[in-house]
């Protein structure tokens, strides 16, 4: 979900509502990719 939603939020001052359905693990693979979007978005 970062590397999909997070370039709208920072990109276009978008406003996203979705409810994850995630396993305590996926958080923690997410995280890379929510500094990769940062980064190049940010």
């Amino acid at each position: 979900m970062p590397g999909i939603a997070e370039p709208f939020f920072l990109s276009f001052n978008a406003n996203i509502e979705f409810t994850p359905a995630m396993t305590p693990a996926d958080p923690a693979k997410a995280g890379p990719d929510i500094a990769a979007a940062v980064k190049r978005y940010g």
